[in-house]
């Protein structure tokens, strides 16, 4: 917990010159040449290419399956590739909490359960002009709901996909700066930086997110 803030983190990365959770329970494991230059509070993550990335381990399956929130502050001069991964697990061919950046600047969020079956929101503006922008993604299973934050305001609301993730298992990878890792070939990094990731289990209000 950090009293400072109003609620408890179930995870919080500082990204203050390690991968470490604060919380001391879910500490990420950062691949060699990820950098940690001036971020909006102390250090920031930042570095990642297809073979650069942070990976959370056990995270997968909570996400996955329970009320959340994901709150984390990011800077790009925009996206390099059609989309830039700035959030997000992978479980075969089931996603969720995907946060990325598109070439015209916008944030955007997505759960997807399959090709067929997923809800998109968007910031409807874009953020890719080098400065620090604060993101929250909240999604919430006992209304079927998903929102997305920029900077204190809410973007853009939606529902969650019909399908439920009940049938995963265990093999959930959550990363930072990137789409799972090297191995897929769906790898598009994050081109920027990225700081302060919060992870709650909860779904935090409009008066949390502009705490």
């Amino acid at each position: 917990t950090n009293t400072a803030y109003p609620i408890a983190n179930k995870a919080y990365y500082k990204l203050n010159g390690n991968a470490n959770d604060a919380t001391g329970i879910y500490d990420a494991t950062a691949t060699a040449s990820v950098s940690y230059p001036d971020g909006r509070f102390g250090k920031a993550a930042s570095g990642f290419n297809t073979s650069q990335y942070i990976s959370i381990p056990t995270m997968g399956l909570f996400l996955a399956k329970n009320t959340s929130s994901v709150s984390m502050w990011i800077k790009s001069s925009g996206a390099t590739s059609p989309l830039d991964y700035i959030f997000g697990d992978y479980a075969g061919s089931s996603f969720n909490h995907l946060i990325y950046l598109t070439t015209d600047g916008k944030i955007k969020r997505q759960t997807r359960y399959s090709s067929v079956d997923s809800t998109e929101l968007s910031s409807g503006t874009g953020f890719g002009d080098n400065n620090w922008h604060h993101v929250v993604s909240i999604v919430n299973t006992s209304n079927n709901t998903q929102q997305l934050y920029v900077d204190g305001t809410l973007a853009d609301t939606g529902s969650i996909p019909t399908n439920s993730w009940s049938s995963l298992g265990n093999t959930e990878k959550v990363m930072i700066g990137s789409l799972w890792g090297s191995s897929q070939t769906n790898d598009l990094p994050f081109g920027g930086s990225i700081d302060q990731v919060r992870i709650f289990s909860s779904a935090i209000s409009a008066g949390n997110v502009t705490s």
